[in-house]
């Protein structure tokens, strides 16, 4: 049903296409450019293309322009199938695990399949009226699920925009909004309740900051020490289950994390990411691209883990990262981060405010997240059983 394009073009010629989950775009932005624009594959409109690769798993599509795409992908030219069908077919979740089974390589990112092993997968159409049909019903279906999915997760940018405008306003102006101000004497933070000062990272530790511990391999044993890194905590601090990553006892020793540690990435695509250390987390020692902030108070540590969380302290970020290979605040310039601090009493209380107040609005997220989930997979369920002539009155999620 399928016949490959193998017509190699320039992007001069066939404009640069994106192979994505939605389907085949004008190239992304974002996406990693060649310089090799003459080694291309050509596209026509209504060619099926899809991406060889595990790692970019469901991305594929019609295409309905001219264009190129990288020699990763595989471009299918439609023989005696309706397109629109095929492209529905071609990206249901049976057609992907089936497509992906037919692979090979040596570990599961580098899985790769290829046109000689596709080919051979069998696939079970209907005549062409009933082709247009489903994929009449699933475009219009879809479209409809796909706007659902869209409203939610503006919901979500909108929830996220609150909790970040909450924080900045509660951790820079406090919680009287009648409170008299003054200048802060820093640009980035502006003006502070008359009463708060401003103090030096480094002023509010007990200890030095110091960076964490390295491992050049992945070890672990049950009664060793845990081996922190941004990867193993969630967005709201949690240690994720899957963990176990681990660290000899006397590698561990000198860095293990206590209560009011603050740890700082301080460098890569997470520059400035801040959690505060959780007795949950049980025996552990941290990274060695992390800074440690060993916070002499308790209120102290709660209220700088939720000015870490703040709009001004994202703009302090990106405004002090040094740009080398890769994005880099060392732990000299953390030790200088200024802070605005109001009494203790009042650290706590707003700490209090936060974890309540930010724990109501991540209860809303989760639940929006949630639905989102259901429609991602009454969406697949709905894609899979129209192709392949088992639909049902599937209930709305």
């Amino acid at each position: 049903m399928f016949k490959e394009r193998k017509e190699k073009v320039s992007d001069r010629d066939f404009p640069p296409l994106s192979v994505t989950k939605k389907g085949i775009l004008s190239q992304l932005d974002t996406a990693a450019k060649t310089d090799d624009g003459d080694n291309r594959k050509g596209v026509r409109a209504g060619d099926f293309v899809i991406n060889s690769r595990s790692d970019r798993k469901s991305s594929g599509g019609v295409s309905d322009r001219k264009g190129s795409v990288s020699l990763i992908n595989l471009v299918l030219e439609p023989r005696g199938i309706y397109p629109r069908f095929a492209h529905h077919l071609l990206r249901s979740t049976a057609f992907q695990e089936e497509f992906y089974r037919w692979g090979h390589g040596i570990v599961a990112d580098l899985w790769t399949t290829r046109y000689s092993k596709m080919k051979n997968i069998r696939i079970a159409i209907p005549e062409c009226k009933t082709q247009q049909a489903i994929a009449n019903f699933l475009d219009c279906e879809i479209t409809r699920i796909d706007q659902l999915i869209e409203k939610k997760r503006t919901l979500l940018d909108l929830l996220e925009e609150k909790r970040q405008v909450l924080i900045t306003r509660v951790v820079t102006k406090g919680l009287n909004p009648d409170t008299p101000m003054k200048p802060s004497g820093i640009d980035w933070l502006g003006d502070i309740p008359a009463h708060w000062e401003v103090f030096r990272l480094k002023l509010l530790a007990s200890e030095p900051l110091t960076y964490g511990a390295n491992a050049a391999a992945d070890l672990g044993e049950p009664d060793w020490p845990r081996f922190v890194r941004i990867t193993d905590i969630d967005d709201l601090g949690r240690l994720r289950p899957e963990t176990y990553r681990s660290l000899p006892p006397d590698i561990a020793e000198g860095f293990l994390l206590k209560e009011n540690d603050i740890l700082l990435a301080r460098s890569g695509a997470t520059v400035g990411k801040s959690f505060i250390y959780d007795p949950s987390w049980g025996i552990a020692c941290y990274a060695g691209y992390l800074v440690r902030a060993r916070i002499k108070k308790t209120n102290s540590a709660r209220f700088i883990y939720w000015f870490m969380k703040s709009v001004s302290y994202r703009e302090w970020v990106r405004s002090n990262f040094i740009q080398n290979t890769i994005q880099n605040i060392s732990s000299e310039r953390y030790a200088n981060l200024c802070i605005p601090m109001p009494p203790l009493d009042m650290q706590r209380r707003i700490a209090q405010f936060l974890d309540k107040q930010t724990e109501q609005l991540n209860g809303l997220s989760a639940k929006v997240h949630k639905s989102i989930e259901k429609l991602t997979e009454y969406r697949a369920a709905t894609i899979t059983s129209a192709v392949t002539g088992q639909l049902t009155d599937l209930q709305w999620p």
